[in-house]
Protein backbone atom coordinates (compact mmCIF):
# COMPACT_ATOMS: atom_id res chain seq x y z
CA UNK A 1 0.00 0.00 0.00
CA UNK A 2 2.72 2.61 0.85
CA UNK A 3 3.88 1.47 -2.67
CA UNK A 4 1.48 2.17 -4.05
CA UNK A 5 0.52 5.63 -2.29
CA UNK A 6 4.05 7.00 -2.94
CA UNK A 7 4.27 5.72 -7.25
CA UNK A 8 0.74 7.94 -7.16
CA UNK A 9 2.52 10.82 -5.61
CA UNK A 10 5.35 10.68 -7.95
CA UNK A 11 3.19 10.86 -11.06
CA UNK A 12 0.65 13.58 -10.41
CA UNK A 13 2.01 16.96 -11.56
CA UNK A 14 -0.12 19.85 -10.87
CA UNK A 15 -1.22 21.75 -13.38
CA UNK A 16 1.12 25.47 -13.24
CA UNK A 17 -1.17 27.85 -14.24
CA UNK A 18 -3.71 27.26 -10.58
CA UNK A 19 -3.63 30.11 -8.22
CA UNK A 20 -2.38 27.71 -5.62
CA UNK A 21 0.28 26.68 -7.97
CA UNK A 22 1.64 29.47 -8.69
CA UNK A 23 1.51 30.42 -5.06
CA UNK A 24 3.85 27.62 -4.27
CA UNK A 25 5.94 28.35 -7.00
CA UNK A 26 6.83 31.86 -5.44
CA UNK A 27 7.64 30.75 -2.32
CA UNK A 28 10.17 28.51 -3.32
CA UNK A 29 8.42 24.91 -2.87
CA UNK A 30 9.17 23.64 -6.36
CA UNK A 31 12.26 21.58 -7.23
CA UNK A 32 13.95 20.06 -9.70
CA UNK A 33 12.90 21.18 -13.88
CA UNK A 34 10.32 18.31 -15.07
CA UNK A 35 10.33 20.30 -18.55
CA UNK A 36 9.00 23.52 -20.24
CA UNK A 37 5.70 23.90 -22.18
CA UNK A 38 4.66 26.95 -24.83
CA UNK A 39 2.78 28.87 -23.20
CA UNK A 40 0.03 31.17 -25.71
CA UNK A 41 -2.06 33.78 -24.34
CA UNK A 42 -3.69 36.05 -26.90
CA UNK A 43 -1.31 37.38 -29.59
CA UNK A 44 1.55 36.63 -27.52
CA UNK A 45 3.65 33.01 -26.82
CA UNK A 46 6.44 31.96 -23.71
CA UNK A 47 8.04 29.58 -22.57
CA UNK A 48 6.85 28.57 -18.91
CA UNK A 49 8.39 25.88 -16.79
CA UNK A 50 7.22 23.06 -14.98
CA UNK A 51 8.62 21.72 -12.03
CA UNK A 52 8.41 18.59 -9.56
CA UNK A 53 7.86 19.44 -6.07
CA UNK A 54 11.21 20.12 -3.74
CA UNK A 55 11.17 16.98 -1.88
CA UNK A 56 11.20 14.94 -5.81
CA UNK A 57 13.47 14.79 -8.38
CA UNK A 58 13.02 13.68 -12.24
CA UNK A 59 13.69 10.25 -13.24
CA UNK A 60 13.83 8.25 -16.69
CA UNK A 61 13.21 4.48 -17.27
CA UNK A 62 12.75 3.12 -21.22
CA UNK A 63 10.46 5.04 -22.87
CA UNK A 64 8.88 6.72 -19.71
CA UNK A 65 9.90 9.55 -17.56
CA UNK A 66 8.55 12.33 -15.17
CA UNK A 67 9.27 13.11 -11.14
CA UNK A 68 9.41 10.79 -8.31
CA UNK A 69 10.33 10.90 -4.89
CA UNK A 70 13.91 9.95 -3.91
CA UNK A 71 13.03 6.89 -2.01
CA UNK A 72 11.15 5.63 -4.95
CA UNK A 73 13.98 5.40 -7.04
CA UNK A 74 14.57 1.86 -9.31
CA UNK A 75 10.67 0.89 -8.51
CA UNK A 76 8.74 0.58 -11.52
CA UNK A 77 7.29 3.75 -13.33
CA UNK A 78 3.34 3.57 -14.47
CA UNK A 79 3.47 2.95 -18.56
CA UNK A 80 -0.39 3.72 -18.74
CA UNK A 81 -3.28 5.34 -17.36
CA UNK A 82 -6.75 3.57 -17.41
CA UNK A 83 -9.87 6.39 -17.65
CA UNK A 84 -12.80 5.21 -15.52
CA UNK A 85 -15.69 6.48 -14.05
CA UNK A 86 -14.44 6.85 -10.58
CA UNK A 87 -12.61 9.35 -9.09
CA UNK A 88 -10.78 8.06 -6.82
CA UNK A 89 -7.34 6.78 -8.06
CA UNK A 90 -5.75 3.52 -7.50
CA UNK A 91 -2.71 1.45 -9.29
CA UNK A 92 -3.19 -1.91 -11.07
CA UNK A 93 0.81 -3.13 -11.77
CA UNK A 94 2.11 -0.65 -13.62
CA UNK A 95 -1.21 1.03 -14.82
CA UNK A 96 -2.75 4.01 -13.04
CA UNK A 97 -6.45 4.38 -12.93
CA UNK A 98 -8.79 7.77 -12.58
CA UNK A 99 -11.47 9.41 -14.08
CA UNK A 100 -8.81 12.01 -15.56
CA UNK A 101 -6.29 10.55 -17.53
CA UNK A 102 -3.43 12.79 -18.70
CA UNK A 103 -0.31 11.06 -21.22
CA UNK A 104 2.09 13.80 -21.13
CA UNK A 105 5.03 14.02 -24.10
CA UNK A 106 8.45 14.91 -23.34
CA UNK A 107 10.92 15.31 -25.37
CA UNK A 108 14.67 16.78 -25.34
CA UNK A 109 14.82 19.53 -27.65
CA UNK A 110 11.96 21.62 -29.43
CA UNK A 111 11.37 21.18 -32.17
CA UNK A 112 10.37 17.49 -31.07
CA UNK A 113 13.37 15.30 -31.75
CA UNK A 114 14.48 12.07 -30.69
CA UNK A 115 13.23 9.24 -28.24
CA UNK A 116 9.84 10.36 -26.98
CA UNK A 117 9.21 9.41 -23.03
CA UNK A 118 5.75 9.37 -21.46
CA UNK A 119 4.57 10.88 -18.03
CA UNK A 120 1.40 9.46 -16.86
CA UNK A 121 -0.70 11.29 -13.66
CA UNK A 122 -4.20 12.67 -13.28
CA UNK A 123 -5.39 16.18 -13.37
CA UNK A 124 -8.30 17.59 -13.99
CA UNK A 125 -7.77 20.38 -17.11
CA UNK A 126 -4.21 20.00 -17.96
CA UNK A 127 -2.89 21.62 -21.00
CA UNK A 128 0.68 21.32 -20.80
CA UNK A 129 0.94 17.87 -22.89
CA UNK A 130 3.76 18.13 -24.71
CA UNK A 131 6.74 19.43 -23.12
CA UNK A 132 10.67 20.20 -23.76
CA UNK A 133 13.49 19.72 -21.83
CA UNK A 134 15.84 22.05 -23.38
CA UNK A 135 14.56 25.43 -26.00
CA UNK A 136 15.73 28.65 -26.71
CA UNK A 137 19.01 28.77 -24.84
CA UNK A 138 17.66 27.08 -21.45
CA UNK A 139 18.49 23.40 -20.63
CA UNK A 140 18.11 20.77 -18.10
CA UNK A 141 20.15 17.08 -18.64
CA UNK A 142 17.94 14.47 -19.57
CA UNK A 143 19.30 11.92 -17.95
CA UNK A 144 18.16 10.51 -14.70
CA UNK A 145 18.62 12.55 -11.68
CA UNK A 146 18.22 9.60 -9.51
CA UNK A 147 21.83 10.55 -7.60
CA UNK A 148 20.68 13.41 -6.56
CA UNK A 149 18.69 12.42 -3.17
CA UNK A 150 18.90 15.70 -2.10
CA UNK A 151 17.83 18.39 -5.25
CA UNK A 152 19.72 21.86 -4.50
CA UNK A 153 17.86 24.48 -3.43
CA UNK A 154 18.22 27.59 -5.90
CA UNK A 155 15.88 30.38 -6.56
CA UNK A 156 16.06 30.15 -10.63
CA UNK A 157 13.64 26.78 -9.62
CA UNK A 158 11.18 28.33 -8.06
CA UNK A 159 9.65 31.15 -10.49
CA UNK A 160 9.77 29.48 -14.09
CA UNK A 161 11.98 30.85 -16.45
CA UNK A 162 10.25 32.99 -19.41
CA UNK A 163 11.74 33.40 -22.81
CA UNK A 164 11.30 36.03 -25.35
CA UNK A 165 8.04 35.80 -26.61
CA UNK A 166 7.95 33.73 -29.74
CA UNK A 167 4.42 35.23 -30.90
CA UNK A 168 3.38 38.54 -31.18
CA UNK A 169 1.41 41.25 -32.58
CA UNK A 170 1.86 42.02 -36.61
CA UNK A 171 2.66 46.16 -36.66
CA UNK A 172 0.93 48.08 -39.15
CA UNK A 173 3.29 48.78 -42.17
CA UNK A 174 4.51 52.06 -42.09
CA UNK A 175 3.44 53.36 -45.41
CA UNK A 176 -0.38 52.98 -44.75
CA UNK A 177 -0.64 56.18 -42.52
CA UNK A 178 0.98 57.78 -45.73
CA UNK A 179 -1.39 56.59 -48.18
CA UNK A 180 -4.31 56.96 -46.00
CA UNK A 181 -3.09 61.11 -46.20
CA UNK A 182 -2.78 60.81 -50.02
CA UNK A 183 -6.28 59.48 -50.17
CA UNK A 184 -8.16 62.31 -48.15
CA UNK A 185 -6.22 65.05 -50.08
CA UNK A 186 -7.50 62.91 -53.34
CA UNK A 187 -11.48 63.01 -52.23
CA UNK A 188 -11.25 66.48 -50.40
CA UNK A 189 -10.13 68.16 -54.00
CA UNK A 190 -12.83 67.19 -56.35
CA UNK A 191 -15.13 67.84 -53.34
CA UNK A 192 -13.91 71.49 -52.82
CA UNK A 193 -13.71 72.33 -56.58
CA UNK A 194 -17.37 71.53 -56.77
CA UNK A 195 -18.03 73.55 -53.53
CA UNK A 196 -16.64 76.31 -55.68
CA UNK A 197 -18.24 75.97 -58.64
CA UNK A 198 -21.37 75.92 -57.10
CA UNK A 199 -21.00 78.83 -55.03
CA UNK A 200 -19.78 80.62 -58.45
CA UNK A 201 -22.74 79.78 -60.06
CA UNK A 202 -24.87 81.33 -57.14
CA UNK A 203 -23.15 84.76 -57.35
CA UNK A 204 -23.48 84.75 -61.16
CA UNK A 205 -26.82 84.48 -61.00
CA UNK A 206 -27.59 86.82 -58.54
CA UNK A 207 -25.89 89.64 -60.55
CA UNK A 208 -28.16 88.85 -63.71
CA UNK A 209 -30.93 88.78 -61.74
CA UNK A 210 -30.38 92.08 -60.06
CA UNK A 211 -29.19 94.05 -63.29
CA UNK A 212 -32.47 93.26 -64.89
CA UNK A 213 -34.22 94.16 -62.16
CA UNK A 214 -32.97 97.91 -62.14
CA UNK A 215 -34.77 100.38 -64.55
CA UNK A 216 -33.11 101.72 -67.51
CA UNK A 217 -32.48 105.55 -68.28
CA UNK A 218 -34.80 105.90 -70.98
CA UNK A 219 -37.56 104.58 -69.35
CA UNK A 220 -36.76 106.80 -66.43
CA UNK A 221 -36.82 109.96 -68.66
CA UNK A 222 -40.06 108.88 -70.48
CA UNK A 223 -41.92 108.61 -67.55
CA UNK A 224 -41.12 111.88 -65.83
CA UNK A 225 -41.84 113.48 -68.96
CA UNK A 226 -45.48 111.64 -68.95
CA UNK A 227 -45.89 113.18 -65.44
CA UNK A 228 -45.35 117.02 -66.68
CA UNK A 229 -47.18 116.74 -69.80
CA UNK A 230 -50.83 117.73 -68.29
CA UNK A 231 -49.08 120.46 -66.25
CA UNK A 232 -47.93 121.84 -69.38
CA UNK A 233 -50.92 121.37 -71.18
CA UNK A 234 -53.19 122.60 -69.27
CA UNK A 235 -50.82 125.78 -68.53
CA UNK A 236 -50.70 126.50 -72.18
CA UNK A 237 -54.72 125.83 -72.80
CA UNK A 238 -56.12 128.07 -69.99
CA UNK A 239 -55.13 131.58 -72.18
CA UNK A 240 -57.05 129.71 -75.37
CA UNK A 241 -60.31 129.44 -73.29
CA UNK A 242 -59.84 132.42 -71.55
CA UNK A 243 -59.94 134.33 -75.30
CA UNK A 244 -63.23 132.23 -76.27
CA UNK A 245 -64.90 133.34 -73.75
Amino acid sequence: MSTATTLIRSVITPAPRQAPELLRRQSGLYGPLLGYYNSVYGDTSSWQALTCDSDQVFSTSNVFAGCVESSSIGLPMLVDCLQTQISVVSISGTTLMCSNCVKQTIYETTPAAGTAYYNYFCAEGYSALTIFRETQGISSSFSSTSTNTTPASTSALSIPPTATPTTSTTPSPSSQPTQSKTNQAWIAGPALGAAAFVVACIALGFVVYTRRRRPKPYEHSEYTAAQQSPSEIDGRSVPAEMGMR
